[in-house]
């Protein structure tokens, strides 16, 4: 019997990543949203400078957080891990990353030569949070502790 169950429990979870990887997430909170959204700007990988590799990141994390594999394909004909979100995330994560602006978070412009949108950087604040490692976004705006 307990071999029986470790085998649905085993089913069950293979079950719901392939569901996940075929692009059915769920819908998610605005907070789930900000922490993937967070946790993609927090890692140390220096190309997350436009808004659309922000959206592709979040969604591979979130994939990730349901035990699903996100793909890694590319070329013209891949649709970006963000094919994978429920289509209000999508909406959700932009709204995240303006309040993420508004917060002083982020900046838009990544330099002189990419000095608008999609390109943005951490800004000054959100560079002294990164190397901190604690942010708290339980008020209006995010604060240095």
């Amino acid at each position: 019997m307990i071999i029986v169950g470790i085998l649905k429990d085993r089913l069950r979870i293979d079950g719901l990543a392939e569901h996940y990887r075929c692009g059915n997430l769920p819908e998610h909170s605005y907070e789930e949203i900000r922490n993937a959204v967070v946790d993609v700007l927090l890692k140390k990988e220096p190309n997350v400078n436009q808004f659309s590799l922000v959206l592709d990141r979040t969604a591979r994390e979130l994939v990730q957080r349901h035990g699903g594999a996100p793909s890694l394909a590319t070329g013209l004909a891949y649709p970006g891990a963000q094919a994978q979100l429920h289509p209000n995330d999508r909406t959700l994560l932009l709204e995240v990353f303006w309040d993420l602006f508004r917060q002083g978070f982020i900046t838009l412009g990544l330099d002189d030569a990419n000095a608008g949108w999609p390109w943005f950087r951490l800004s000054r604040f959100g560079q002294q949070l990164k190397s901190k490692h604690r942010i708290d976004f339980t008020t209006q705006a995010p604060t240095l502790q």
